[in-house]
């Protein structure tokens, strides 16, 4: 809290049920305004971004794709902070050789084995992580590589199976 605002509370404090009453109902008016002036912008960022959409200059994204990749996102995103916690810098190295990777498959999709036990459409495929027990889980639709997880080859085997079943 600033020292205005800690003056303004303590002034505030001294004022009559009454006036406090009038002050918040004067200090909510002003957020009122600035609200109009929030919907307001929103109402043009939507209006852009749809006609974006119908426009063709974007594309949209899977709902379902989008969480699988979150899921997937923030499960590294776990994994770098735990092994940043055992030695400083070693999720950076975990980081990059995950980046690594992504930028392998990308180049050369189809090089990694299937995945054992999917032989259905999409074809699932893990490429290992180079120095650390990680795999990463992956696809490939319409030349776009999907990440489906960044999967620890000990913990928790096969735990983004789950992330599967609408494919």
């Amino acid at each position: 809290m600033t020292p205005k605002l800690a003056d303004y509370i303590a002034e505030g404090k001294t004022l009559s049920a009454d006036e406090r009453e009038i002050a918040a109902l004067a200090l909510q008016q002003i957020g009122d305004t600035e609200q109009a002036e929030v919907d307001a912008a929103w109402d043009e960022e939507i209006d852009r971004r749809v006609d974006d959409i119908l426009s063709g200059k974007v594309e949209l994204v899977d709902g379902e794709e989008t969480r699988r990749m979150a899921r997937a996102m923030l499960a590294a995103l776990d994994a770098l902070a735990w092994y940043d916690d055992q030695e400083a810098g070693l999720g950076d190295r975990l980081g990059d050789d995950l980046d690594a990777g992504v930028d392998i498959i990308r180049e050369w999709p189809d090089a990694a084995p299937p995945y054992r036990g999917r032989q259905r459409h999409p074809l699932i495929r893990r490429k290992g992580v180079e120095d650390f027990p990680y795999g990463i889980v992956y696809f490939v639709r319409d030349d776009e590589v999907i990440v489906v997880a960044y999967a620890h080859e000990k913990r928790r085997p096969g735990y983004w199976r789950s992330r599967l079943r609408d494919l």
